[in-house]
């Protein structure tokens, strides 16, 4: 699964539509769309409300596994 179906996936599970997640992370809901759909990369920042609001990290969100470290 790419990014872009993994944050609609996201979206969806939380009942969010592209324009109320586009007022969620402060960004307009055409420009989002172009984001979604891989047209234009998401900021750091964008990246980290996004992540914040499902409750992953930004790798699990765009790249679909989590990155654990280990304890030395």
């Amino acid at each position: 699964m790419n990014y872009s179906n993994r944050l609609k996936a996201y979206r969806k599970l939380n009942s969010l539509n592209q324009e109320k997640l586009a007022e969620l992370i402060g960004v307009a809901s055409n420009t989002y769309s172009f984001k979604e759909n891989g047209k234009v990369e998401f900021s750091l920042n964008e990246a980290k409300k996004i992540a914040d609001l499902f409750g992953v990290t930004i790798d699990e969100l765009f790249f679909g596994k989590e990155v654990r470290v280990k304890n030395t």
